[in-house]
């Protein structure tokens, strides 16, 4: 498993200043060793969205003397470092920022004396892709566009760039460029335009960035904020002319195959603009989103077209580090909160990284899912500065009084065989001027365990029922479900004290639903994500189900002919649960599985205790079929199948909040089992748990009651 760490190196009480990472040193790299990394996220090379002098700088710049007294480096420096050490520093591309920065130069305009956080009454001048385009600062770095672009760029109109950042923003209905404002830092002037990579200019730059991060060395390259232009919906975009040529090109290709939607026709589909089409009807954008004419086709030509320049920018990658290096050259792109508009491009990347759309506890089920969507990919989880609990996080560890929160916090992802990244001046957002650090000792600790017991860990989990999670049904309202979330704290300082409501923004998602209450009630589970054949290929075939006693369908609406037909002829021998609307695109689909012999199905809307019998019949039959239990509400256990065994990892969510610590738990545990030879118990200590073998082996079953369980601990099965 990848011992990830989250790189940025932003400083204690500073603000996180995209895209210029704080500078490394030797010891960072040395701790990071220490701390047995093996991959960083969002480390280096990244100032490419200001331009591409100031990246090569912020690459090969000399260092002055007095940092190198204490041991700091230019990021090829930091590279070689790292890889020195067996560390795979990832070079981060921004492809949603486009920046101007205020800067104060000298006299003869040679040097920045300041820049971005300014500190003199000074005329203050703007330094960003503007500037870089039109060659009015060149004497900065001694470097033109053209040398770089000797040819200039040209847009899809034909003519010459000659402002990039004006050229390749995201713009609203109106035309007006968008900002990206989660990284504009509150109180300071800084200004970031989203870009719309469906700009072939914006592509082309892009490239440009990749070549030169290739060319100093870098062997990992991140592609960050992947989905753009979609970033820029909350914010009003994206209406570029690029993205309005393209919708026009989609809207045709739909007419040609028939799928056009009806109140489209009579429309001039060679001059469609859909920006003019809302401003005609006075229609805001992006409020009530889900209601807005053509919205949904807007929104499924946006997915169609981000994973295809996604896909280009990684075969970009993949061939120009062939190449130029005769290497393969990793690729990993922010798959954020594993959205499903990520998953035609999975196929793509070497390994996958996500921030999480919010920072909670418990969310074990949003876990099973993020496996089940990468398969064997490496999985990188990040945490997300915004709606959950990570300021308090943060102020908590400052006073130490977190450090079993900590613990959790990492232990949560690991037991599913993921890697939560350690935090390494992890990013705190636009609003707290703070960074993310591992409480010392304790982050130490975990490193350590992990480490050492690589063999506890492992994605599959042995579980024997499947919950399917089609794509077509689920795309939209994957990107919708967190509207209309709203967190409640009993107690503000207890990070697992909250609750979660829902308002009527919030898309309904009975997969999310299902699985947590299947989660509730002690059901460990799988999770297969089905493609549509169209933008993600149907590989589904009986052999996916060949290892489970049941399989759960909710909401699917909709299903290739293959997946219904595989589905179907399992309910003939096994159990198949189907919640909500099914397969509603193939005639008969839902009364064909009925006439099943082990089909059950629930799928009435309109009777509110629907759901609760549909859980209930479910729990029922599962008990069948039961191969793991326990007797304790404060505990959830994770399954893991290893080559040297079985484990159960332990987690402990019984808390004092006043002490800051955990409260010792005790735990009997049923679980199917055959032939063990031994039993082994660890903690993060290196203490063993004790535990009583109430039951061996030899009856199919195993009980084991184990006692005195801090925040975490396993057992393995031999």
């Amino acid at each position: 498993m990848e011992r990830a760490v989250y790189c940025y190196g932003w400083l204690t009480g500073r603000p996180n200043c995209h895209p210029v990472h704080t500078m490394k040193h030797i010891g960072m790299v040395e701790e990071l060793a220490k701390n047995h990394a093996t991959m960083l996220s969002w480390s280096m090379m990244g100032s490419g969205a200001i331009s591409l002098p100031f990246l090569e700088r912020q690459i090969y710049g000399e260092v002055p003397p007095q940092l190198r007294f204490h041991g700091f480096l230019n990021d090829k420096e930091f590279n070689e470092e790292c890889l020195k050490r067996g560390i795979l520093p990832y070079a981060v591309v921004y492809q949603a920022q486009g920046w101007e920065f205020p800067v104060i130069l000298n006299e003869d305009q040679s040097q920045i004396l300041e820049m971005n956080l300014i500190r003199s009454d000074k005329n203050t001048q703007w330094y960003g892709l503007r500037e870089f385009t039109n060659n009015r600062y060149n004497t900065l770095f001694n470097k033109a566009f053209e040398d770089y672009f000797p040819d200039g760029l040209i847009n899809s109109e034909g003519e010459k760039v000659t402002d990039l950042w004006e050229e390749c923003a995201t713009r609203d209905m109106y035309g007006k460029a968008t900002h990206s404002h989660w990284v504009e830092v509150d109180g300071l002037s800084q200004t970031c335009y989203g870009m719309c990579r469906n700009n072939p200019v914006w592509r082309e730059y892009l490239k440009k960035i990749i070549e030169i991060q290739v060319d100093a060395g870098a062997m990992a390259i991140q592609l960050d904020e992947s989905e753009t232009p979609i970033c820029s919906i909350g914010y009003g975009g994206c209406f570029c002319k690029d993205c309005t040529k393209q919708f026009r090109d989609y809207l045709k290709k739909l007419n040609g195959k028939g799928k056009l939607p009806p109140e489209m026709e009579g429309l001039n589909l060679d001059s469609f603009d859909y920006g003019l089409y809302l401003r005609e009807r006075n229609i805001a954008w992006p409020e009530d989103l889900m209601n807005i004419p053509l919205s949904e086709i807007y929104w499924k030509f946006l997915v169609e077209t981000h994973n295809v320049h996604l896909q280009e920018i990684i075969s970009f990658v993949k061939q120009y580090g062939q190449r130029q290096k005769g290497t393969d050259i990793k690729v990993s792109g922010n798959f954020s909160n594993m959205h499903l508009m990520y998953f035609p491009s999975l196929k793509d990347v070497d390994c996958c990284i996500t921030e999480l759309r919010r920072t909670v506890f418990k969310r074990h089920n949003w876990m099973r899912l993020a496996v089940g969507y990468t398969g064997d990919k490496p999985l990188i989880l990040a945490e997300s500065p915004y709606d959950g609990f990570m300021p308090k996080f943060v102020e908590l560890i400052h006073r130490g009084q977190a450090d079993d929160y900590y613990r959790l916090f990492i232990m949560e992802a690991v037991v599913h065989g993921c890697s939560m990244a350690f935090p390494y001046g992890a990013w705190m957002g636009n609003k707290t001027r703070d960074s993310f650090h591992a409480p010392y000792e304790t982050g130490q600790q975990v490193q350590d365990f992990i480490y050492r017991h690589d063999d506890l860990f492992s994605k599959k989990s042995g579980a024997n029922v499947l919950v399917l999670y089609s794509y077509s049904s689920y795309m939209m309202r994957d990107w919708q479900c967190g509207q209309g979330e709203n967190l409640v704290y009993i107690d503000k300082d207890d990070l697992l004290s909250y609750s979660v409501a829902y308002d009527e923004r919030a898309a309904k998602m009975p997969f999310l639903d299902i699985t947590q209450k299947m989660t509730e009630r002690q059901v460990p589970y799988d999770v297969l994500v089905l493609g549509d054949n169209e933008m993600v290929p149907d590989t589904f075939s009986g052999e996916d189900l060949s290892s489970f006693d049941m399989i759960v369908v909710p909401d699917c609406s909709y299903l290739t002919e293959n997946q219904a037909g595989i589905i179907r002829e399992y309910a003939q021998h096994k159990p198949v649960f189907v919640y909500g609307s099914y397969a509603c695109n193939i005639p008969d689909a839902l009364k064909h599985l009925d006439d099943q012999k082990y089909s059950v199905i629930a799928n009435r809307d309109d009777d509110p205790g629907c759901f609760e019998d549909f859980i209930e019949s479910f729990c029922v039959e599962y008990d069948q079929h039961r191969t793991i239990g326990f007797d304790n509400n404060n505990i959830y256990l994770q399954k893991a199948i290893t080559e040297n065994g079985t484990v159960v990892h332990i987690l402990n969510y019984a808390y004092d909040a006043k002490q800051h610590r955990t409260i010792p738990q005790t735990v009997t545990i049923d679980i199917k089992q055959e032939n063990v030879k031994r039993i082994s118990t660890y903690t993060l200590s290196g203490d063993p748990l004790k535990y009583e073998l109430l039951q061996p082996a030899e009856h199919g079953f195993v009980r084991i009651r184990v006692y005195d369980v801090p925040c975490y601990g396993s057992v393995r099965f031999e």
